[in-house]
């Protein structure tokens, strides 16, 4: 049932294109902060993070993911991260991404980590406007994240990330 809710919002947000459904392409970008913990304590890297979904025929979704380390207390880093792609059906059930349909106008991401839950909610007037929020949540009975660092690929501890800006556009 929610796969068929699925086409409202794809019919909302793009064009017919020769009696078809037109692809619906949204980009959008996250900037988050989060703390290195000690040992070797880094304070307030900022990542940006870019992706491009694009919803299409058969509620077919294509993610491409990127992830910049910016800066942190200690200076400017630049480093990128790997990228990621993936493809999927809406409403398929998967161990670590699920999308979801919340309404005509909106669809829902949740992304499972180990250590946290990622959610990206985004809505749309029906026309071109996008609006995106992103939230990092701890698993229960978690108290930090432990991930690789950007500059040496080592495992570290760190804090939860904090979404300082979201915004997306659709095509």
């Amino acid at each position: 049932m929610r796969c068929r809710l699925a086409l409202p919002f794809l019919l909302a947000v793009a064009a017919p294109a020769l009696g078809e459904e037109a692809p619906t392409t949204i980009h959008g970008k996250i900037i988050s902060v989060r703390d290195r913990l000690a040992p070797d304590e880094a304070r307030n890297i900022v990542f940006d993070t870019e992706f491009t979904i694009t919803l299409s025929g058969k509620h077919n979704i294509s993610e491409h993911w990127s992830r910049t380390a910016l800066r942190n207390d200690r200076g400017t880093l630049n480093i990128s991260g790997p990228s990621g792609a993936s493809n999927q059906t809406l409403g398929e059930k998967n161990a670590k991404v699920s999308w979801r349909v919340l309404g005509s106008h909106s669809l829902q991401r949740i992304s499972m980590g180990r250590q946290f839950a990622f959610t990206l909610s985004i809505t749309t007037d029906g026309k071109s406007t996008c609006n995106l929020e992103a939230k990092f949540v701890l698993q229960k009975g978690v108290d930090d994240i432990v991930a690789r660092r950007f500059d040496n690929g080592e495992m570290a501890h760190f804090s939860l990330p904090r979404v300082t800006a979201a915004s997306c556009t659709i095509e």
